[in-house]
């Protein structure tokens, strides 16, 4: 089973600091796998290794990196920088070499910065590497029911060369495609009959490696009918990608995929242009 083998955790070092380690175990179950803790000091004076600060924080990650030990993951590096959330993360990324980011996201805190910008968004625009952003409690067993919504573009469906890497320990997958528009009801028909097909032929490619698998098909608002879906389906892991035909078309402000990232309750995995393997 191969995976990714630079990954880099991003923990609050807060009480959710569990959901991220734990949401890393599941996505990364190989062991060899080299893991960065990356912690961003608000105070360039506090990273001196003499500050009563940087002391405190460093015995924090110094516990995470225990744990880890403990689980069997023995290659454990920290990153403690100052500077902005964004520009350490993605210069930490591109200075390790990094193929998948992990961090922690406040749905309160997405909701009040809609209008603001955010953080997160600013990073899953400009990171050019996965990035997995947890959300909620329960985040231990993330391939337990896989949503990939889809437009049946490429892009769209780049959840799956992850998902057939993984195989062995995913448990389910459930395709959705929505029909946004339609001008008639004659149109409406050929659409969803044409999804039908085309949702048809992406189970039984699963099902050619033994994944357990099957499809949705609505008609509506995506990113509506997506968040909705996550949480009737009982979903442990959305996918997205950045761009894509129709469905996603970028993170930019009112588009299906921010929507997704802003109003779910669960994990999201945001798939990145020109990424779309995992050797």
């Amino acid at each position: 089973m191969s995976m990714y083998h630079k990954v880099m955790l991003a923990p609050e070092l807060t009480d959710h600091t569990e959901q991220v380690v734990q949401a890393f175990y599941s996505a990364c179950p190989k062991m060899e796998t080299e893991v960065f803790l990356v912690h961003v000091i608000e105070s360039e004076s506090d990273v001196n290794e003499d500050s009563g600060y940087y002391k405190k924080v460093y015995a924090q990650l110094e516990a995470i990196k225990n744990d880890l030990f403990k689980a069997g993951y023995d290659d454990v590096k920290f990153i403690l920088k100052s500077g902005s959330i964004y520009d350490v993360i993605l210069d930490s990324v591109e200075e390790n070499d990094i193929d998948l980011t992990m961090l922690y996201s406040h749905k309160k805190g997405l909701i009040k910065s809609k209008l603001l910008g955010s953080t997160t968004f600013d990073i899953a625009r400009s990171t050019t590497v996965p990035l997995l952003i947890i959300k909620g409690e329960e985040t231990h067993a993330l391939w337990r029911k896989i949503l990939v919504p889809t437009d049946f573009s490429s892009k769209s469906l780049a959840a799956l060369n992850v998902i057939r890497n993984v195989r062995e320990i995913v448990e389910e997958v459930v395709f959705a495609h929505i029909v946004e528009r339609s001008r008639n009801q004659e149109q409406l028909s050929e659409k969803l009959e044409l999804a039908k097909v085309m949702s048809e032929e992406l189970v039984e490619e699963l099902n050619v490696f033994g994944i357990k698998s099957s499809y949705i098909i609505k008609h509506g608002v995506p990113s509506k009918e997506i968040c909705n879906l996550i949480d009737e389906e009982g979903v442990s892991l959305t996918f997205t990608a950045k761009t894509g035909a129709g469905l996603v078309k970028g993170l930019l402000m009112g588009s299906t995929a921010q929507n997704v990232i802003l109003n779910s309750n669960g994990p999201i995995f945001i798939m990145p242009d020109g990424n779309d393997d995992v050797e």
